[in-house]
């Protein structure tokens, strides 16, 4: 279970360096369907880039993503474990 957690939380990190890359190259884009689906897309699975942006927030991102989805992985597979260890009711 540790091995999951960590992974989801590594995969949390990942996200807002890919999203940030992305926008980089994608920055001149025009405004369009496909870019407001891109930035939906961006704030559904990054919550924290919607921080007002400084330096801080810039690094501290990515750390805060990781812990928001090891965080909830940890929720998600205690919830899992523990419906699969309760008892039957008998019938």
């Amino acid at each position: 279970m540790k091995k999951r957690i960590i992974w989801w939380a590594i995969l949390g990190f990942v996200i807002p360096v890919f999203w940030g890359v992305a926008s980089f190259v994608f920055f001149s884009a025009r405004q369009s369907v496909w870019t407001n689906i891109y930035w939906g897309l961006v704030y559904v699975t990054c919550p924290f880039w919607l921080l007002p942006s400084n330096t801080t927030t810039t690094v501290m991102t990515p750390f805060l993503n990781a812990a928001l989805y090891g965080g909830l992985a940890f929720l998600f597979l205690n919830a899992r474990s523990a419906r699969s260890k309760s008892p039957t009711p008998p019938t």
